[in-house]
């Protein structure tokens, strides 16, 4: 029955019932088997060569996928094991399945399993002894040792000389090493003069050793480190009972070598902290929650005007840094670290020690291992802030010259309609007197015709009103007034430009048309800055046409809409085209074809249209002439236009 039990890890029955060497009776209700035939077998008391045999009877393919994961350990991940088989992911698979489907190996998302411990030890034994040393380092092909000597001892007649960190030449066996390394099992070699393990490894072929000995230093299922022990003179230096006594202070070594590695890693982290703090890129102050300052370093006083006298005698208090008004911020910033161990960085300003402010950044964090400490990250915002100050100066400074260019533009038209301006003026001030003087003869009469000098002077009083209307407009042309925002009618603005223009087009010779397009919704916008766009769109289309000699001057002036959203106003005339190159060209600054012009005009217009949310562009007509559009947003829809 031990036979039995070895030949199927505890279960007598599975692997015997299998070969036909035992079998159930069911008239006797017992179990029956023949010992002879059993023991003829050749089965071995040994487990890892009874699952050898058992893996032996898998496809070839499959034991080689099973001898690659053993030389990777009991679990290695796919892109591992594809990588030292050396072909796809897809062969990878494959090759094991048969082994998989048998439960000798698990396999899971990325990684592969061998079932048992055992398992790995018998796919290990199926790789002959000479070709696992080249197995491993297939694992590391061209690359680095993958270890570094961190001391030699050497003995020299009654002396051991002990070197920390030797040169990087000294000589070792690397296979023999990677062995151990990868399989996590001692190597012991009696004479490797005599022996045939790790062939590759040139250190042992030279014969310069005899014993060699080497040991994995393991804590907690983790490799630290690797013993190598060699006697070059003498063989069978390091027997079973020399090796076990060895093993105790190995553990000992390993758990060692893992704090001096923890303790290093924590000093290499502080270090870099240090860097941190002493690079004063941003100033950085270690805190408590009870207000007090207790480490800070000099970018952290220079930002709050302190030295760090004034740190160590005390005198640097956070909650005393931060402004009345931002101790609310402050407090929220205080849960949020209780509660998380962070603080999201946000703005706040800083008392300096001479009253000013300065606006800073702050982040903080709690320290998890000190209970009430943290530290916080301040970085000074003065340059910023200043920087955003100079841009909203010259954004000011920038609006405030559109302005005055746009006033001067308006100026200028106006001086150009100042004969039709007088025109439009003189013929109600005519009227206003003519009716004066009717309204004086109705009077006179005898009986006074009361009626008659009534009509007279209702008709003076209108004619006073149309006066003050051209008066009145013509100042706010003039005047530098604050931007408006009203819902204007685009049909009435345009009607009250027709009239102001009248005399102007008929002495250029110009018929002027207009094609309104009924229950058009209201504007939002500035009455001045829109009847300047039109009024400078329609006087350069009088002007360009009264240049020429021959053909019809039409102008044309259209509303209409483009959706249920915007509405579109074009100036169309029939006088010359436009110069070769893009319609765009006349919008640039300083582009004129005016012996006098500026060029200021059309850009200014473009700057106005744009501020209220829409659009101005040029198209030419067929077969002459220009025609400019401009659209705007409808009521509820516009945007608030920007001074132009």
């Amino acid at each position: 029955m031990p036979v039995c039990r070895a030949v199927s890890e505890g279960d007598p029955f599975t692997a015997l019932a299998d070969e036909g060497l035992l079998a159930f009776d069911p008239r006797a209700a017992k179990w029956g088997w023949e010992l002879p035939r059993i023991h003829a077998k050749g089965y071995t008391e040994n487990i890892a060569d009874l699952m050898a045999a058992k893996l032996s009877r898998l496809p070839a393919a499959a034991r080689d996928a099973l001898g690659q994961l053993a030389c990777l350990g009991n679990v290695a991940e796919v892109a591992a094991l594809t990588w030292v088989q050396g072909g796809s992911e897809e062969r990878m698979h494959a090759d094991p399945w048969e082994a998989v489907r048998m439960g000798l190996v698990f396999r899971e998302a990325n990684v592969y399993e061998f079932a048992h411990d055992r398992l790995k030890e018998a796919a290990y034994a199926l790789i002959p002894a000479d070709e696992r040393a080249a197995a491993h380092l297939r694992i590391v092909p061209e690359q680095p040792d993958g270890y570094r000597i961190e001391a030699e001892a050497r003995r020299t007649g009654n002396a051991i000389e002990v070197k920390r960190l030797p040169d990087t030449g000294t000589d070792t066996p690397a296979a023999l090493l990677r062995y151990v390394m990868h399989t996590g099992q001692r190597v012991i070699i009696d004479d490797a003069l005599a022996s045939s393990l790790f062939p590759e490894d040139a250190y042992l072929v030279r014969g310069v050793t005899r014993s060699v000995f080497c040991l994995p230093l393991v804590r907690q299922g983790k490799l630290g480190g690797l013993l190598y022990l060699e006697n070059t003179g003498t063989s069978h230096v390091f027997t079973a009972r020399r090796s076990a006594l060895l093993e105790r202070p190995a553990s000992q070594a390993a758990i060692s070598l893992e704090s001096t590695r923890l303790y290093a890693d924590l000093q290499e982290r502080e270090a870099k902290v240090r860097r941190l703090v002493d690079s004063n890129i941003i100033g950085i102050h270690i805190w408590d929650f009870e207000g007090n300052v207790i480490e800070a370093n000099d970018a952290f006083l220079r930002i709050v005007g302190y030295t760090a006298a004034d740190l160590r005698s005390g005198q640097i208090r956070w909650p005393d840094l931060t402004p009345p008004e931002r101790h609310e911020r402050d407090e929220r910033a205080r849960d949020e670290l209780k509660a998380t161990g962070s603080a999201k960085p946000f703005e706040k300003e800083y008392f300096r020690k001479d009253g000013s402010r300065v606006a800073v950044l702050v982040g903080a964090a709690a320290f998890g291992d000190r209970e009430g400490q943290g530290v916080a990250f301040i970085l000074d915002l003065s340059d910023q802030k200043r920087a955003q100050q100079d841009v909203r100066d010259s954004e000011r400074r920038y609006r405030e010259l559109q302005n005055v260019l746009a006033h001067s533009n308006r100026v200028a038209t106006m001086g150009q309609l100042s004969a039709s301006i007088a025109h439009e003026v003189k013929q109600p001030i005519t009227a206003i007197a003519a009716y004066a003087s009717s309204a004086s003869r109705w009077l006179a009469a005898r009986p006074p015709n009361f009626d008659e000098a009534r009509l007279a002077l209702t008709r003076i009083v209108a004619d006073s009103e149309r006066v003050n209307g051209i008066v009145d407009r013509t100042r706010a042309y003039f005047k530098k007034e604050p931007l408006r925002t009203d819902g204007l009618d685009v049909n009435d603005m345009i009607r009250e430009l027709i009239a102001l223009t009248r005399s102007e087009a008929s002495k250029s010779g110009v018929e002027v048309t207009v094609e309104l397009a009924d229950g058009l919704p209201h504007v939002q916008g500035d009455r001045v800055q829109l009847q300047q766009v039109m009024l400078n769109l329609m006087i350069n289309a009088i002007e360009a046409m009264s240049e020429m000699k021959t053909g019809e001057r039409m102008l044309l002036v259209r509303t209409g809409r483009t959706d249920e959203n915007e509405l579109c106003v074009s100036v169309q005339d029939s006088g010359p085209a436009l110069a070769a190159g893009s319609p765009e060209g006349v919008f640039e600054a300083f582009f004129t074809t005016k012996p006098e012009g500026l060029g200021m005009g059309l850009p200014i217009c473009r700057s106005i249209v744009q501020g209220h949310g829409g659009r101005l562009w040029a198209t030419p007509n067929v077969p002459a002439g220009v025609s400019f559009h401009f659209t705007l947003p409808a009521q509820g829809n516009a945007s608030q236009p920007v001074s132009a």
